[in-house]
């Protein structure tokens, strides 16, 4: 570590903000007055790529993943999608007066920005780039940054001297705390917050469940928390992996039945025995 200047970039007019994909192969700087984004390899320290947006572009985030860059236009009252793949804009989103700052939240779903001029944040669904809420805050809000847990969203108010906070679920402020003279940005929040694993849980019903051989079962999977793997058994020797399933049982007996079911958090296991009674008559 020399503390030292190693290479000087040239961009478009007026730099504004920067911000670097997870792998730290890129940076992406809005040029204000330029109207457009440049694209910085940082291995080499060249601009491998300029993409027009519109008019002032200021507030610049990359999403988790890295395949995503929103810009906010400050002068066209939007927020421009960047492709990342193709480093072109696939979507525009109106939002409000004076779009600045913005983030998004650590799984990618949602983004937030600042609207300066009109007091308020923007929530965009990035699955459709629409926005869903829209959240009253302090005077003049810039900057904006988000918990790393996803919970929380943090709001400095440059003309109020102070910093809204709101709860991403609600999307209500639930605190404002007063800081110094006209705040302007936020630090980056430094921890990990693991995501709750959501374990699946197998449930299923089954028509008929008794009656004489050849006895045809139809099995339905009801199970939640989305998993994406079955398997039954069905008491006879016989599985299957199918979500739903249909079964012949050709003995008189009486068979356990289970499933198990799995997503990306875990597994779970559902067996009830003499769940399937099959008679002679």
């Amino acid at each position: 570590m020399t503390n030292t200047v190693i290479a000087t970039v040239l961009v478009g007019s007026y730099p504004q903000e920067i911000a670097v994909s997870p792998d730290g192969t890129r940076a992406y700087v809005t040029n204000l007055v330029s109207n457009n984004v440049s694209v910085i390899d940082t291995a080499t320290n060249i601009v491998t790529a300029t993409v027009n947006v519109e008019n002032y572009p200021s507030g610049i985030a990359v999403n988790p993943k890295g395949t995503k860059v929103y810009v906010t236009n400050m002068g066209s009252k939007s927020v421009s999608v960047i492709d990342t793949a193709t480093n072109t804009v696939t979507s525009t989103v109106t939002v409000e007066t004076g779009a600045n700052g913005i983030a998004a939240n650590p799984d990618g779903t949602k983004v937030y920005l600042s609207n300066e001029y009109t007091n308020k944040v923007s929530v965009i669904d990035t699955a459709t780039n629409n926005v869903t809420a829209t959240v009253n805050v302090g005077f003049q809000p810039i900057g904006v940054a988000i918990t790393q847990d996803g919970t929380k969203v943090y709001v400095v108010n440059s003309g109020s001297n102070s910093v809204s906070i709101i709860d991403a679920a609600t999307n209500k402020v639930t605190a404002t705390v007063n800081v110094g003279e006209s705040p302007i940005a936020l630090g980056q929040f430094i921890g990990h917050f693991p995501a709750k694993p959501v374990l699946p849980i197998a449930v299923f019903s089954e028509s008929p469940i008794f009656g004489k051989a050849p006895l045809i079962a139809r099995f339905n999977n009801k199970s939640t928390e989305s998993p994406n793997s079955w398997s039954w058994k069905f008491g006879d020797g016989n599985i299957s992996k199918s979500q739903n399933s249909v079964h012949k049982y050709t003995k008189v007996g009486r068979y356990k039945v289970s499933l198990k079911v799995k997503n990306a958090d875990g597994s779970n296991d559902k067996p009830v025995s003499n769940y399937i009674t099959v008679k002679n008559k």
